[in-house]
């Protein structure tokens, strides 16, 4: 069963000051960000996205 879990990222083209957010439905955390970022990686870890993109993911919380 797939849980909701939201997940907030530093992206490295915009202002340092922005925090993005986004709501993915996931079996767990590791998954989540998988399917955000296309691999797998480490919260506080800066990481390349599918499209090239710098994105460090600051946390990961489930969504009750």
């Amino acid at each position: 069963m797939s849980d909701k879990f939201f997940i907030q990222y530093k992206h490295d083209d915009m202002n340092p000051d922005y925090t993005g957010s986004k709501s993915i439905w996931a079996n767990d955390e590791k998954a989540a960000m998988k399917l955000m970022l296309g691999r797998n990686g480490k919260i506080g870890e800066w990481l390349t996205n599918k499209k090239g993109a710098r994105i460090k993911i600051t946390s990961i919380a489930k969504i009750l």
